[in-house]
């Protein structure tokens, strides 16, 4: 299940975190995110997944339970 680091602080603006799964070729579960999704009025937060430094083409998105 993945830690919602977003309820405790809303001003990360970098983070590390580990895949822990993969789903598709567009969708990954991390076990760690501060981006929060949509819900409550809230909008969502957008970010980059980069691997090894470097920024991943096109959209990704942090599932969260």
């Amino acid at each position: 299940m993945t830690e919602a680091r977003y309820l405790d602080d809303a001003t990360t603006h970098e983070f590390e975190a580990t895949v822990e799964t993969v789903r598709g070729t567009d969708c990954v579960v991390l076990d760690r995110t501060y981006f929060y999704p949509t819900g409550g009025g809230q909008p969502h937060d957008t970010g980059t997944l980069s691997v090894d430094g470097e920024d991943c083409d096109g959209e990704t998105w942090d599932v969260t339970d």
